[in-house]
């Protein structure tokens, strides 16, 4: 009986100690720091692992254990939250995050979390611990040790991304400079959330690359595996200079995730605000929001960039292959005034989740199963309400919901022989591009994912991307009479390479308060280094005004359309009453050597356009953007010396140059950055004329 007695007593006393055992989960050293509109808590972090990390805040001492209540909860962290989990994965060996420029990385043993400031006050912050074994949490108060004795003054500013180091890029040498963006769940006006359960750091690089200043902002998207973080780069633009270029980041930290770095992606998308990357547990979801968590985050990098770095904001291109492409889709469908243009190859313009042989999916549990049509957190462009995630992430639907606004040039690249992103839906997205006058140029050839068998180099599918700019109009071309047949979405069905709008293009255009006018015409088009089709001397297709600046009739009016050949003669003309939206002219005959295109309103004078005057035998007149002025295309039908000046709207001259111009297409550059509207004026032997253009 005293045996047993003592081994009962043994038991209780084990019983109370391994209950006591968690006094030593708790945290210490808790301090706090604030700039750049976030606060920044570290801790020193207790032995052992499976803990979650809480972060209480008030305006007020947390000096009591009941004070750790819901209404002062923020968040929290889990092991090792100094760790760069991304980092460490890819390269094989730990990264930690350093949270300001400069400074030395935190230590394994140190705790992190990033708070956005909210107002211009001071709160005090107190961290727990949560065993996650027990299922219990640690809330204790030691003040100066898991609670602050003194508040942290906070001020709301816009948070900035957090240098960590520079290293030069494996695949083209460029110096890279690596930043980290904290982004939390909390859901700002000026900082959007970014992470479902609390704090997290996500990563991106930026590259300056020749005479950078005020030049154009190129944002990658990449794949699933080939990510820019491990310097893979998109091979295209390797020598591409005088840019800036932001790779981003598409990764959560789901434990035992796929691929060699582990996680799991979420298709540059979001995921359900219930789930939790830390767990493979989560349930499917069939009510609540999916939020686009990912797509805020690149977001709003290209506001910061737009904001803080040196770039024209009107000249931020979107670049992505396979599923980054999809993400480079996404964000031009959700901030489309935004962005100038975009180009994709192998790109799915579908994403849904489906279960796999009866299996759960974490795709079901990211955005529900397929046919819930839960909402998402971005609205629809034309009731304002929210998307259901099912038309958010069918690119061919959201060709649909942006009609009246109209997208930015999309030129894309499909592989007909591509087995990862299937081919049978490809013809349909094409012609829902032409249906709602969305523009761009598309491309198939006998590809696969990797890019063997292309019929189409590189260069011949990648858009010249100083043409574009989001504060200038451009005319989306549709129904082109001269496309190829892509077929039914079967591979063997149709042609087996060819373009939608690839045969015909614009080089100078006019915006102005009482006339559009664009010059067109049918370029070479080659198909590995091959011309094809050259007995083609035009073509017709449906033209429509997107974007346009200054060119904006009131609804009612009468607006009459002509066409000229380089010749100045009358190719057809009509007039129809305006009723709003998009302006589209159809069936407008395009000659090889060029038709221009005038669109005016009916009685409309401005002085200021009858004093500068339009194209005239100046057709063959283009512009393209060097980064580091501009060039101008003139043609000439013999050789001549030409006086050229530039001169600004007030009659003020800019540059003057004296040329001799030789039989041809004559390129002149303008050494000065410049936007805006201007006379170009030659004057020679046999020429004296004026165009409008606009830079």
């Amino acid at each position: 009986m005293r045996n047993f007695t003592r081994i009962l007593l043994l038991a209780c006393l084990t019983l109370i100690y391994y209950s006591d055992a968690g006094a030593t989960a708790y945290i210490s050293n808790l301090k706090a720091s604030s700039r750049n509109g976030q606060t920044f808590l570290t801790w020193t972090c207790p032995a052992g692992t499976n803990f979650k990390y809480n972060v209480y805040r008030s305006k007020s001492l947390l000096d009591l254990k009941s004070k750790l209540n819901n209404t002062h909860f923020l968040g929290y962290v889990r092991d090792s939250s100094t760790l760069n989990i991304r980092q460490t994965r890819i390269r094989g060996s730990k990264v930690f995050f350093n949270i300001q420029d400069g400074e030395a990385a935190l230590a394994s043993n140190k705790g992190l979390y990033v708070v956005t400031c909210t107002e211009n006050t001071s709160f005090y912050y107190a961290v727990t611990v949560t065993d996650l074994t027990l299922n219990k949490e640690y809330k204790k108060i030691t003040m100066g040790t898991t609670s602050l004795l003194s508040p942290v003054s906070e001020v709301v500013a816009d948070p900035q991304p957090v240098l960590q180091g520079t290293e030069i890029l494996n695949a083209t040498g460029d110096l890279s400079y690596k930043y980290v963006q904290f982004g939390n769940n909390q859901d700002l006006n000026h900082y959007p959330s970014m992470f479902s359960q609390g704090s997290y750091g996500f990563n991106f690089f930026i590259v300056y690359r020749g005479n950078y200043e005020n030049g154009p902002l190129f944002t990658f998207y990449e794949g699933l595996e080939g990510n820019a973080l491990v310097g893979s780069g998109l091979g295209t633009f390797d020598t591409m200079t005088n840019c800036v270029i932001i790779s981003m980041d598409d990764w959560l930290p789901v434990p035992n995730g796929y691929g060699p770095t582990g996680g799991l992606n979420t298709f540059w998308s979001g995921y359900h605000e219930d789930f939790n990357p830390y767990t493979l547990s989560n349930p499917i979801p069939s009510s609540g929001t999916v939020r686009m968590y990912p797509q805020h985050r690149y977001i709003h990098t290209l506001n910061w960039a737009s904001k803080y770095l040196p770039i024209d904001s009107n000249r931020i291109y979107l670049l992505g292959i396979s599923a980054g492409g999809f993400g480079a889709l996404l964000t031009t469908m959700i901030i489309p005034q935004k962005i100038a243009a975009v180009y994709t190859m192998v790109t799915p313009v579908v994403i849904k989740a489906s279960a796999q042989n009866g299996t759960d999916t974490t795709d079901e549990k990211f955005w529900g199963v397929e046919g819930s049509n839960l909402p998402a957190d971005v609205n629809d462009p034309i009731t304002g309400t929210p998307l259901s995630i099912s038309d958010l992430m069918n690119i061919k639907t959201m060709l649909s919901k942006n009609e009246n606004i109209g997208l930015p040039p999309i030129y894309s690249i499909h592989g007909k022989n591509d087995l990862t992103v299937v081919w049978s839906d490809k013809p349909t997205y094409l012609n829902q591009n032409e249906t709602y006058d969305q523009g761009g140029i598309h491309f198939w050839d006998q590809r696969s994912h990797e890019g063997s068998g292309a019929n189409f180099t590189d260069a011949e599918t990648t858009p010249d991307f100083s043409r574009f700019r989001s504060n200038l109009s451009y005319p989306a071309f549709a129904f082109c009479t001269v496309n190829e047949n892509p077929g039914d979405g079967t591979p063997e069905n149709g042609d087996a390479y060819g373009s939608y709008n690839g045969y015909i293009t614009w080089d100078t255009l006019t915006d102005a308060s009482c006339k559009w006018t664009c010059h067109m015409f049918m370029p070479d088009f080659t198909a590995g280094g091959v011309i094809q089709h050259s007995e083609y001397t035009y073509c017709n297709a449906d033209v429509t005004v997107r974007r346009p600046q200054v060119f904006n009739p009131a609804d009612g009016v009468i607006l009459k359309w002509k066409t000229y050949d380089k010749n100045n003669v009358a190719i057809a003309n009509g007039s129809f009453n305006y009723d709003g939206g998009p302006i589209t002219i159809p069936g407008i005959k395009i000659k090889r050597k060029g038709t221009r295109l005038e669109i005016s309103i009916k009685n409309c004078t401005s002085r200021e356009e009858d004093d500068i005057p339009t194209m005239d035998s100046l057709t063959e007149l283009a512009i393209s953007n060097t980064f580091n002025g501009w060039r101008l295309n003139i043609y000439s039908d013999h050789q001549q010396a030409t006086q050229l000046q530039l001169v600004d709207i007030l009659g003020r001259i800019i540059k003057t140059k004296f040329i001799e111009l030789t039989n041809g297409v004559n390129s002149i550059d303008v050494d000065a950055p410049m936007h805006g509207t201007f006379v170009i004026k030659l004057d020679g032997e046999e020429i004296n004329e004026s165009a409008k253009v606009i830079f």
